[in-house]
C-alpha cells in the first residue's frame, strides 16, 4: 500500500494554511488549512484499500490463426473497493476487437464480478497475456494498492508496488495440490529502482557471488542501514538471505558474512557487455570487525 501524491499535497496545503493562519492571526487561513486537514485525517483513518482476489480463465490455450479466445477475469472482493482500475495488457499482435482493455469499477464487500474479453488472434504464433494490472484506491484517492500479475514458466509472477517511489515486491507463485504457494519473493527498493536494477540483476549477482550454496550467514536489522548478524543488532528482524546488495555509483556493493567463519567479504560488482562481474573482492577477517 502506498500514499498517493494527492495525500502529500493536501498535507502541505493544510500545514501551510494552519501555520500561516496562526502566525498572522487570520482565521480565514486557518479555515483553509482545516478544510484540507479534516478530510485528510478522515481518509488516513479509514480502512486502507484492499485488492480483490483475481482468477483468470481462457476458453482455449491453442487456436488456429484468425480464431478468438474468450478470456474471463473474475474479481472477488472480501472488502469494499470504491475505486478499482483494471487493465489487461496484451501483446501487440493480439486484438481485443475494439473492446476497452482498461476499466474502472467499484466493488462492494463480498461482491464477485466477472469481466469478459474477446481476443482476436489474427496472426500465427505463440502468445502470452502480457500482464493484468489491478490498482485500488480509497474514496479520496489518498492511498493506493497495486498489483501486476503476469504468466511465468513456474506458474505466475506478481509485482506489488509497496512505496511512493515505485519500489516493489517481485513474487513468483506455483500451483500445488493444496493451492497456490510462494516460490520466491525479491524486494526491489526505491534506490535500486532508480539505479535501474531489476530482479534478474540480483539473481545474476547472487549466482556470481555463490549465494545459493549456503556459504553466507543471514543478516538481520531494523533497516538496510542497520544490518548485521543475529545477536549483533538490536532488532532481530530478518533482512536478507546471505548477501546484502546496495547500489553504488559504479555498480553494486555486496556484503557477505562467511558461515562459521566470522569474517566477511566486501565486493564490488559491475555490469559488462558479458554480464555481471566481480571487480573487487575484499576479505575482512573477524579480528577487524
Amino acid at each position: 500500500m502506498t500514499f498517493d501524491q494527492r495525500a502529500v499535497v493536501w498535507f502541505v496545503v493544510a500545514s501551510a494554511g494552519l501555520l500561516a493562519g496562526l502566525a498572522s492571526a487570520q482565521p480565514a487561513l486557518v479555515a483553509v488549512g482545516a478544510g484540507f486537514l479534516v478530510p485528510l485525517l478522515f481518509g488516513l483513518a479509514a480502512r486502507p484499500p484492499r485488492l480483490p482476489e483475481a482468477t483468470v480463465r481462457v476458453s482455449a490455450d491453442r487456436v488456429i490463426e484468425g480464431a478468438r479466445v474468450e478470456l474471463e477475469l473474475t474479481l472477488a472482493a472480501s472488502h469494499a473497493c470504491p475505486w478499482l482500475d483494471v487493465e489487461l495488457r496484451l501483446p501487440e499482435r493480439l486484438d481485443p476487437d475494439g473492446a476497452p482493455t482498461r476499466r474502472v469499477l467499484a466493488l462492494h464487500a463480498g461482491e464477485t464480478r466477472t469481466l469478459e474479453y474477446s481476443i482476436n488472434c489474427p496472426r500465427w504464433g505463440a502468445f502470452r497475456i502480457a500482464s493484468i494490472r489491478l490498482s485500488a484506491s480509497d474514496q479520496l484517492h489518498l492511498r493506493r494498492a497495486q498489483l501486476v500479475v503476469e504468466p511465468a514458466p513456474e506458474g505466475a509472477r506478481a509485482r506489488i508496488v509497496n512505496s511512493r517511489g515505485g519500489g516493489y515486491y517481485d513474487d513468483v507463485y506455483v500451483k500445488t495440490p493444496k493451492g497456490w504457494r510462494f516460490k520466491s519473493r525479491n524486494v526491489v527498493s526505491d534506490a535500486e529502482l532508480q539505479a535501474r536494477l531489476t530482479t534478474q540483476d540480483f539473481i545474476e549477482i547472487r549466482e556470481l557471488a555463490g549465494d545459493d550454496h549456503g556459504h553466507y550467514e543471514n543478516l538481520y536489522g531494523k533497516s538496510e542501514e542497520d544490518i548485521g548478524l543475529r545477536g549483533s543488532v538490536k532488532d532481530p528482524r530478518f533482512r536478507t538471505s546471505g548477501l546484502r546488495l546496495t547500489p553504488v555509483p559504479n555498480g553494486v556493493h555486496g556484503l557477505a558474512y562467511l558461515r562459521g567463519n566470522g569474517g566477511h567479504y566486501e565486493d564490488l560488482y559491475v555490469k559488462t557487455p558479458q554480464g555481471w562481474r566481480i571487480q573487487e573482492r575484499k576479505y575482512v577477517p573477524p579480528a577487524a570487525h
